[in-house]
């Protein structure tokens, strides 16, 4: 899923207006998807307000959401729920019923009691006449539920009429109708005296007479809205129907005892294992429960009669819990509850090896909620991981150790570790190695999860890196000592492995990953003896206009001395140097390395284009603050070729600046580079008509994107100022700019 799901839920022309009216679940779920999908992927150019446009457009009613949730939601999404002025608040608020007057209604209605508890035959166009509206069918489970407390159980009703007025729902509605009847539960106040009763009678409901779906009571639980009370109460259910009813647990015993292949394609009797589970555990899906219980499996005579059964199955009721425990996993480690995350993933986290992408999942989760004190912890952390299948996944042998035995601490994670995981990740990218198969016993690539070798080495590798319980920066600090031939590393890496560190960096969390990469580049910048150099002085070419004397014409064209210019006064011997360094600074990275020349800003510049032309644009903006304190640190920039290198640190990047969702932060990364030009020249303090190798170099660059410059009259005008208040003669040359 990539941002082209955005756009084409932002279709002016589609037939309906809202996308998913019928289904609150399924809404939830799109919101969750794009929360997930513009966290980990990046906003890329889509404007925040076509993504409210997007989310305002999902559900017909208001989606209110827990403080723990909206706390994950990136800026884009979470605005939309919590600013006051945004289109959210002109939706409408979902009606919710109240318990005490739906008790009150039960109580006075005899012919609706008389209906549901005998089946009085006088009562029934009534009771069909009036649940057959629309807005009357989200009370009929709240009803049932409200009598069957006054009752004390779920034995009580007359089955063929709440068969009846159950089959006038529509089946797309039936999930939102469970999303009412959890959030009426919740809401009822039992006493102290029955504790376990709406534990037993929704067990009843769910498996003994199959009136809700059990996988729309999980999500409903799981919804992620509500109050800390609402939380409690929640995972109280949550913990009796996976942990302490056994009659889930018995299911998927069943169902594992089966013996279906981790490896769906070699399974070649899915059917007749199937057969097998649903004799023993039968699923209906109009109700009719009930009957076929007192029939012995017996088609019995209903009304309405059952429509005729679909020949062949593929689904029940464990497998489709596995998409459902995605988001019950999510909702928990939001909430913090690690002791019930642990025992549900302990009893069910196996089910996973049958989920269609649980490599993505994984890694998705990692990424999403870090950083995150539940996820952080080592036993949630390793069990999380220990949801994959580590036989169809090339995994590092450390991370398998490691999160196979709860007792193994970090050691194994050192610097050789990570250079092993960007040196894979290297084999994956390469076109002419094709991902090698190191372990035979993997799947054929048409039957892995992903079957691009680039995509999934990315995934293991970002996987790789986040199960360790390393700081960013110390990861980050290993990764740069390998690409800058820090320590004992003394030869250069291939282009392709810096390419991969760049493309593996920008895939992980910028605050937390990035940030570190931009301190060791500011540590660079000014420390760095190659940068604090002054490039090669130059003579400018001038041009004017000749003197007549004694009716002779003459050209006066004098140059003041070098050495008055303290910046530009140096030995020869350092001017020698100066022209056998400079260039290889700038040089492509694959020729200095073919010609043992390769430096550390040379490296480092190669991996921050690609870590910029694959970071989401989110890492833009910590790239801004960055040049601000570059720019205001005491250390600032001192010389032209610290200049010329922060000039091609962003020459790549601008054309991506310019779609960030904020339409002046291209204009402020202008400003800050031009508040440098303005700096590093008066400290330089230039003669008329001398220059430097590189002042020319960084002029010729602001000359060709000039363009950018008059966006906008105020930009034009700040950037006036700022070159106006410059040194002559390096204000002249530049005020063309914004003229």
């Amino acid at each position: 899923m990539d941002v082209k799901l955005l756009r084409s839920l932002d279709d002016p022309k589609r037939d309906k207006p809202i996308w998913f009216a019928e289904s609150e679940t399924v809404a939830r779920a799109m919101v969750t998807s794009i929360s997930r999908l513009i966290k980990t992927r990046g906003q890329a150019d889509i404007k925040t307000e076509q993504i409210h446009r997007v989310l305002g457009s999902l559900f017909e009613y208001r989606l209110d959401w827990s403080k723990e949730s909206l706390s994950y939601f990136p800026e884009a999404v979470r605005s939309f729920y919590t600013d006051p002025q945004s289109h959210n608040q002109k939706i409408k608020v979902r009606p919710t019923i109240n318990p005490a007057a739906l008790r009150q209604q039960v109580i006075n209605n005899k012919a609706l009691t008389s209906y549901l508890l005998q089946g009085s035959p006088e009562h029934e166009s009534i009771m069909v006449s009036y649940f057959s509206v629309a807005e009357n069918q989200a009370s009929l489970l709240c009803v049932l539920w409200i009598i069957a407390v006054m009752q004390g159980s779920m034995d009580v009703f007359h089955m063929p009429s709440v068969r009846k007025l159950l089959l006038l729902v529509a089946p797309a509605r039936v999930d939102t109708h469970a999303v009412d009847l959890i959030d009426f539960i919740l809401s009822v106040d039992y006493g102290q005296n029955r504790p376990d009763l709406p534990l037993k009678l929704l067990d009843a409901m769910i498996w003994k007479y199959q009136l809700v779906n059990f996988t729309n009571i999980i999500s409903a639980l799981g919804k992620g809205s509500g109050s800390p009370d609402r939380t409690s109460k929640a995972s109280r259910f949550i913990q009796y129907l996976l942990l302490e009813s056994p009659e889930f647990a018995n299911r998927v015993t069943k169902w594992t005892s089966l013996g279906f292949s981790r490896r769906y394609w070699t399974e070649e009797d899915f059917h007749h294992k199937l057969m097998q589970y649903l004799n023993e555990y039968p699923e209906y899906h109009e109700y009719e429960a009930f009957a076929m219980a007192q029939k012995q499996g017996q088609i019995p005579a209903l009304d309405p009669p059952l429509q005729p059964q679909m020949p062949v199955y593929f689904t029940n009721i464990v497998s489709d819990f596995v998409p459902f425990l995605e988001v019950l996993i999510s909702r928990l480690v939001e909430y913090a509850q690690v002791d019930l995350l642990i025992a549900i993933m302990d009893r069910y986290g196996h089910l996973f090896y049958y989920h269609n992408a649980p490599l993505s999942f994984v890694s998705n989760l990692l990424l999403y909620y870090f950083p995150n004190d539940t996820l952080a912890d080592p036993r949630v952390c390793k069990r999380v991981v220990r949801l994959l299948d580590f036989e169809q996944y090339d995994l590092a042998p450390e991370v398998i150790a490691y999160c196979q035995q709860d007792d193994l601490d970090a050691k194994a994670f050192d610097a050789g570790y990570f250079e092993r995981v960007i040196s894979k990740l290297a084999d994956n990218l390469d076109t002419q190695k094709c991902a090698p198969r190191h372990n035979p016993n993997l799947p054929e690539r048409q039957f892995r999860e992903i079957g691009s070798p680039a995509v999934l080495g990315i995934s293991i590798a970002m996987l790789e890196i986040m199960v360790t319980p390393i700081p960013p920066s110390t990861v980050v600090k290993y990764i740069l000592d390998m690409v800058l031939l820090r320590g004992s590393r003394q030869t250069g890496v291939s282009a392709l492995t810096i390419h991969a560190t760049g493309l593996l960096i920008s895939s992980l969390p910028s605050d937390h990953f990035v940030r570190p990469v931009l301190d060791e580049l500011n540590n660079l910048v000014v420390s760095n003896p190659y940068l604090l150099e002054i490039s090669e002085p130059t003579r400018l070419i001038r041009c004017g206009m000749p003197k007549q004397t004694n009716g002779k014409y003459f050209m006066s064209q004098s140059f003041p001395d070098l050495t008055s210019t303290a910046a530009l006064r140096d030995t020869m011997s350092s001017r020698l140097s100066k022209a056998v360094v400079f260039p290889y600074i700038f040089n492509d990275y694959t020729f200095n390395l073919h010609n043992y020349s390769t430096n550390a800003p040379n490296c480092f510049l190669t991996l921050f284009h690609s870590l910029l032309h694959y970071s989401s644009l989110d890492a833009f903006r910590v790239l801004l603050e960055y040049l601000r304190t570059l720019r205001n640190s005491p250390d600032k920039l001192k010389t032209d070729v610290q200049l010329l290198y922060v000039c091609f640190l962003l020459g790549p990047a601008l054309h991506r600046i310019e779609k960030l969702d904020n339409n002046n932060t291209d204009a402020e990364f202008l400003m800050e580079l031009m508040h440098m030009v303005k700096h590093v020249t008066t400290l330089m303090d230039l003669k008329e008509g001398w220059s430097t190798q590189a002042l020319e170099q960084v002029f010729d660059f602001l000359y060709h994107i000039r363009a950018r410059f008059c966006k906008s009259p105020d930009l034009a005008n700040q950037l006036r100022e700022i070159i106006k208040s410059m040194n002559p003669p390096i204000n002249q040359r530049l005020i063309r700019l914004v003229m």
